[in-house]
């Protein structure tokens, strides 16, 4: 694969030993923006490599779906701000 494809396909500082799939980082990016209590239980959670999406609509609880299994991730609901 040439050097060109592999930028495409990863992220990287220069330093071929620390590529990391892009996926990962990008999901990394989303997670990042989620209060601390949600980051902090998707991060947590034993089955993040099937995390399919993370839904937040106002005024019901934020939950994880996962491949085969729902998770809610806070007895709150969703405010208007967060």
């Amino acid at each position: 694969m040439k050097c060109s494809q592999k930028c495409r396909l990863y992220n990287f500082d220069n330093n071929l030993n620390n590529l990391k799939p892009k996926t990962d980082t990008d999901l990394q990016l989303l997670i990042d923006v989620f209060p601390e209590r949600i980051r902090g239980f998707i991060l947590s959670h034993e089955k993040l490599d099937e995390l399919l999406e993370v839904v937040l609509d106002i005024g019901r609880q934020p939950e994880a779906r996962f491949l085969g299994k729902n998770q809610i991730l806070d007895v709150g609901e969703v405010p208007r701000k967060i």
